[in-house]
């Protein structure tokens, strides 16, 4: 059995759109500044400004631990690759896997903010805490997450902001 994972598309908003348009400029310049025939590539060039982008609103505060409950070593490894691509530096992705919920929600051993992103098979709605959100993700739904995730650590400027726990959503 092969697995094939195409690059990710990186998607921009608005805001976005316009230091994009600044830096494909910046790269357009430099480019016939040394005269060269450079073929950039578009969707490095978005990853790039997302990059961009999430320095220039530093909104973080703190890094946000981040645990993985999957049923099987397949399952954890393709989580965890696509949480490290998709999610940025601030997260700290933790080398455990955890096989039950109930390993890794007890609050007693953290004190800070963390995300449990859990397997739907494994899923318990209640286990939640104050400083501790579990997102359901499924191998078709890890991406969706990934974007929901962010959604919740770093609001867009324009949505209206809401508490949700001690994490603003």
């Amino acid at each position: 059995m092969q697995l094939f994972q195409p690059d990710v598309i990186y998607l921009l908003d608005n805001d976005q759109q316009e230091l994009y348009q600044t830096v494909q400029h910046i790269l357009n310049q430099w480019a016939a500044d040394y005269q060269t025939e450079i073929h950039w590539n578009e969707n490095l060039i978005r990853k790039m400004t997302l990059t961009l982008d999430l320095l220039r609103r530093n909104t973080f505060d703190e890094k946000v631990e981040l645990y993985i409950v999957a049923p099987s070593d397949f399952n954890f490894l393709y989580y965890r690759k696509q949480l490290k691509a998709l999610l940025d530096d601030h997260f700290i992705i933790s080398n455990m896997i955890y096989n039950t919920l109930n390993e890794v929600v007890d609050d007693v051993f953290f004190c800070s903010k963390r995300i449990i992103v859990c397997d739907t098979a494994l899923y318990q709605p209640d286990l939640g805490s104050e400083n501790t959100l579990i997102f359901p993700v499924s191998l078709q739904t890890i991406n969706s997450t990934c974007f929901e995730i962010n959604q919740v650590i770093r609001p867009l400027e324009t949505e209206a902001v809401t508490e949700v726990g001690s994490f603003k959503k």
